[in-house]
């Protein structure tokens, strides 16, 4: 049916197979119902950067990732996690005075406000833009959080130089791959996610995905949308019916597909009047070796932690590692390694060279790079807040630079799109106060 209740079957795609399109594909099928077709395209495979790589006859995460404890700022190790949590304590005490206390109280308290999110979204409540949503959730105070950067945010509360440096510094910057001039409430999803029991899928995060796609029932296209062009027909009735028509490309070939909504969650939108979203290089390289300690003061490989970051304060490009302790399956037997190594994950914005792997690894037994475009957060001076809605009934999953952040977000915005996209259908865009744009509409992706 039509927004006015005359005769037409209902047709939907997804643009992209990340964890924002797969989601929004199964909260559509939630929203809608099992009657409604819905498609969705992928040029690449389904999960994004949620991607592995295989080892040494283990899969790895190349992707999203939970970041371990800050450990070291690339010369010198400057805070070691205990296993014991009152020596922890202790020692941020004694280097940090009360900075850790007090970013703790800071996140427990915005964090509490964020969760409103999932009671609102319990009673199908829907925003058009992703601040209007956090304000609905927890007030002007959440919804600021896309306005400030994580360092002013935290330095208002008294957060000294030092912490900033030491710890909030390399977690966004291996979260982000930036530094801290991204917003407080993007530095606040990635300090949560250190401070966080999070769960993992075994197999790879990747096969959460695929779930979902199985789960909402979808036709998957392998194509990439060049293109969204707006498209009238004139119904018996003598109604005008909106559709988007999607120009893609698969292999040689091209072909289209005639649609009444869109969510568009991969790709840049050009002449939507939103922000273009920033596409930065991201290199992640698996190296299966022994780290050279004695560049930031350990002269034993033994003495290492669990876990660790490394980073370096004076340049936002060096690079940026953490450990990786184990793989995504548990095998029964591994393979024999020397004592002194371990695999590693390191983060840059370009292809390590020879050179700087036998710098860093004086031995090295397997190596696995992989390099993609990731949106990241905008930095403060430059971010705008459009609506989730484009265009009708075209939605775009890039709602704000100022509320990106983790995976967690992305399903959240995605069940609000799907939400949104149900209400404004069933009741009609001129029942929203918003008429149906007139003329053409053609986007490039």
């Amino acid at each position: 049916m039509t927004p006015d209740g005359t005769s037409h079957d209902l047709t939907e795609a997804v643009v992209g197979a990340g964890v924002s399109g797969c989601s929004s594909a199964r909260f559509l099928r939630q929203v809608f119902g099992s009657g409604v077709p819905i498609d969705v395209y992928e040029s690449e495979s389904v999960g994004g950067t949620m991607a592995t790589a295989w080892l040494n006859g283990q899969e790895y995460e190349m992707g999203e990732e939970v970041c371990p404890e800050p450990g070291s700022e690339g010369e010198e190790v400057v805070f070691e996690e205990s296993k014991w949590f009152l020596v922890n304590i202790v020692k941020l005490l004694w280097r940090y005075g009360l900075d850790y206390i007090r970013t703790k109280g800071w996140l427990d308290a915005h964090m509490h406000n964020f969760l409103k999110i999932y009671q609102l979204q319990a009673r199908a409540q829907c925003s058009r833009s992703a601040e209007r949503l956090l304000q609905e959730a927890g007030g002007l105070d959440l919804a600021q959080l896309t306005q400030l950067s994580i360092s002013d945010a935290l330095r208002e509360v008294g957060i000294g130089q030092l912490f900033l440096d030491e710890m909030v510094t390399p977690i966004v910057r291996l979260t982000y791959g930036q530094d801290t001039n991204v917003s407080a409430f993007a530095g606040m999803m990635a300090l949560t996610a250190v401070h966080s029991d999070l769960w993992a899928v075994e197999g790879g995060n990747k096969l959460l995905c695929s779930g979902l796609l199985y789960s909402a029932k979808v036709n998957l296209i392998k194509g990439k949308v060049t293109a969204i062009t707006s498209k009238r027909r004139l119904l018996r009735t003598g109604e005008e019916l909106l559709l988007y028509e999607l120009s893609y490309e698969d292999g040689p070939g091209h072909g289209y597909g005639l649609y009444d909504i869109v969510v568009v969650t991969a790709g840049e939108i050009s002449g939507s009047g939103g922000p273009t979203v920033r596409r930065q290089p991201r290199v992640v390289t698996l190296v299966d070796g022994c780290l050279n300690t004695s560049s930031f003061g350990r002269h034993s490989p033994d003495s290492l932690p669990d876990s660790l970051i490394l980073t370096a304060s004076r340049s936002p490009t060096t690079v940026m590692a953490t450990m990786v302790t184990r793989g995504v399956r548990s095998l029964p037997d591994p393979l024999p390694q020397p004592p002194c190594a371990r695999t590693w994950r390191l983060l840059s914005a370009e292809p390590l060279t020879r050179e700087t792997l036998d710098h860093l690894f004086p031995s090295v037994r397997a190596v696995r790079q992989s390099r993609w475009l990731s949106g990241v957060p905008n930095p403060i001076a430059v971010q705008r807040h459009p609506s989730f809605a484009v265009h009708g009934h075209l939605y775009r999953l890039s709602p704000s630079e100022g509320a990106t952040g983790t995976a967690e977000l992305a399903v959240i915005w995605a069940q609000n799109a799907a939400m949104l996209a149900h209400r404004r259908w069933h009741r009609g865009s001129e029942r929203e106060g918003r008429s149906v744009p007139r003329g053409s509409l053609r986007l490039e992706l």
